[in-house]
């Protein structure tokens, strides 16, 4: 195995030349405490750069997200089921000055005996959080490729199956 020492600096050479000097009792302390500063400094360290990452993100949290959800329209959405999941199809338009990289939806699913949602309807199916990737320039369009919803112990539909989506997240970047 190969080590790599350094010679040793004055003030080390000089430190170490006086612990040495002192009595033995003496040279335990002087040693703990120069372990104790450096323990100080070390957090001092850790706390420094803890504080500036939180600061950053912070500051990009009170920023609110980069797109608006305003900004932003789907067109022509449809679920169409696939044994227990259903995928999403439509077009999503990026009315913002910024390259959207995705869309999140909250996607509510019901069993409805009319053709639209009403509070008579049963809500039987949810999924908080349909991530839809996309690379979308600015004040363009494209179709989403890939986007499932699952929704987990979903009873069989017996009426009309009816859902409502719900935009409630977008990123992007300059």
């Amino acid at each position: 195995m190969l080590a790599f020492v350094s010679a040793p600096t004055k003030s080390a050479v000089l430190i170490e030349s006086t612990v040495h000097k002192l009595p033995l009792k003496n040279r335990l302390r002087a040693m703990l405490r120069l372990k104790i500063g450096a323990v100080i400094v070390g957090a001092l360290i850790v706390l420094v750069i803890v504080g500036l990452a939180l600061r950053t993100n912070h500051k990009e949290s009170a920023r609110g997200p980069l797109i608006p959800i305003s900004q932003i329209r789907l067109q022509n959405v449809r679920l169409v089921q696939r044994h227990r999941t259903f995928e999403l199809t439509g077009e999503v338009k990026n009315n913002s000055n910024h390259r959207l990289s995705s869309v999140c939806l909250k996607i509510a699913t019901y069993d409805c005996s009319d053709s639209w949602i009403k509070a008579s309807c049963g809500e039987i199916g949810r999924d908080n959080r349909v991530n839809v990737l996309v690379d979308i320039p600015p004040n363009q369009m494209r179709a989403i490729d890939y986007a499932f919803v699952s929704v987990p112990h979903m009873p069989e539909i017996k009426d009309n199956p009816l859902w409502s989506y719900e935009i409630v997240e977008t990123e992007g970047s300059e």
